[in-house]
C-alpha cells in the first residue's frame, strides 16, 4: 500500500468512526470532496457515486463499523475503475487514433492498469461479505457456446449472466483445462463446466473430476446447436446467410428436423447439404441475440415455473437454467 493508498485509508476510517448516522448526502458529500476528480468527466463520476449510494445505502447501514470501512474503499475503487472506463471510452473510439496512437502499436496494454483497482475492489467486498461476490466462472467447449452466453448479456445487461466464460476449445486439450480449474480452485471460484456429450466424454469428465473440483457439470446430449428447437435454428440460419453469405435463403421446419436427424454435427451436416461453410462462432452471436429476446419476455417461464410450456423444454433452457444456478 503506497503513501497515497494509506492515506485513502485513514480518512474513510475516520468518517465511519465520525458518522455513525451518516445520511446518502453525508456519504455522497464525503466522497465528492475527497475521491472524485473535481474537472474530469464530473458529470458521468458524480452520477456513477449518486446511483451506486442510492442502491447500497440501506445495505450499508446494516454493517459493523470494520465492514463500512471496506465497503467504502470499495467504492473508492469503483470511483477510479468507473473513470478510467469513460476515459478509455473516449481513447479507444476516437476518430483520431491512428494518429494519436501511431508510435505506439501496444497502447491498449494500459487498459491493463485496471487490473489492480479491480482486484481490490474485489478484497474489499470479500472482506464485508463473500457471497457478494461474483465468483463463478463458465467453462465451455466452443466459441459458439461463449459468443451465445456474452450476446445474451450484452443484449439484456441482465446481472444473472454477468459472469467470465473460458473456451477451452474442445476436450483435447484437457490439461490446459485441468491447470486453469486447479487455479480457480485455489482462488476460491465455482467453476461451471459444459462439454458436448461424445466418444471421449466420460473419460473426459472422469480425468477432471479426480485431478480438479468443477461444482456443476452440464453435458450436451448431442451438441451446443442440437439443443435449440428447430424454429429458432431456422430464422437463425436464414438470418446468417442473409447477414454473411449475402443470400436470401429460406429454411422450413422440415429441412432443420431432418439435419437435426442426423448422426453428424449439426453445422457440419448444414455445410454439407447447402455446401457453405458456416462459422460456428458468428452463428454463437446470432442465436445469443435471439434467445435474448425470449429470455427478456419469458423469464418467469423459463426459469421459475416447475412445469412449463414445451416450447420451453428443449435442452438449451436447461443450459440457461445451468448457467444462472
Amino acid at each position: 500500500m503506497n503513501i497515497f493508498e494509506l492515506e485513502q485509508d485513514k480518512i474513510i476510517k475516520e468518517f465511519v468512526r465520525d458518522n455513525k448516522e451518516a445520511s446518502q448526502k453525508d456519504i455522497y458529500e464525503f466522497f465528492e470532496y475527497h475521491f472524485l476528480h473535481a474537472d474530469i468527466e464530473t458529470e458521468f463520476t458524480h452520477k456513477v457515486a449518486k446511483n451506486v449510494i442510492d442502491i447500497s445505502y440501506k445495505y450499508y447501514l446494516t454493517l459493523s463499523d470494520r465492514k463500512r470501512t471496506h465497503f467504502l474503499k470499495a467504492l473508492s475503487k469503483l470511483f477510479d475503475v468507473a473513470l478510467s472506463i469513460k476515459m478509455w471510452e473516449y481513447q479507444l473510439s476516437r476518430d483520431d487514433a491512428s494518429w494519436y496512437w501511431k508510435n505506439i502499436p501496444t497502447y491498449f496494454l494500459s487498459l491493463t492498469n485496471l487490473t489492480g483497482s479491480l482486484e481490490n475492489l474485489r478484497k474489499e467486498i470479500g472482506l464485508v461479505d463473500k457471497k457478494h461476490l461474483h465468483s463463478k466462472i463458465v467453462c465451455v467447449e466452443g466459441e459458439a457456446e461463449s459468443n451465445f452466453i456474452r450476446t445474451i448479456y450484452l443484449t439484456n445487461k441482465s446481472a444473472n449472466f454477468d459472469f467470465p466464460i473460458y473456451n477451452y476449445q474442445g476436450k483435447n486439450n484437457l490439461q490446459n483445462l485441468v491447470h486453469f480449474i486447479k487455479e480457480k480452485n485455489r482462488q476460491g471460484i465455482k467453476v461451471y463446466l459444459s462439454y458436448d456429450k461424445d466418444r471421449q466424454s466420460d473419460s473426459f469428465i472422469d480425468k477432471i473430476k479426480k485431478k480438479c473440483k468443477v461444482t456443476k457439470i452440464f453435458g450436451f446430449e448431442d451438441d451446443f446447436e442440437k439443443s435449440f428447437p428447430a424454429i429458432i435454428l431456422k430464422y437463425s440460419l436464414e438470418k446468417y446467410f442473409k447477414k454473411f453469405l449475402k443470400e436470401q435463403k429460406t429454411f422450413t421446419i422440415n429441412n432443420i428436423k431432418n439435419l437435426l436427424s442426423t448422426d453428424q454435427h449439426f453445422i457440419i451436416s448444414v455445410q454439407k447439404s447447402y455446401k457453405k461453410t458456416i462459422n460456428k462462432q458468428k452463428l454463437g452471436y446470432i442465436l445469443g441475440g435471439i434467445m435474448a429476446s425470449i429470455v427478456l419476455h419469458n423469464w418467469d417461464e423459463i426459469f421459475n415455473k416447475k412445469h412449463k410450456k414445451k416450447a420451453f423444454s428443449y435442452e438449451i433452457f436447461k443450459f440457461l437454467k445451468f448457467l444462472i444456478s
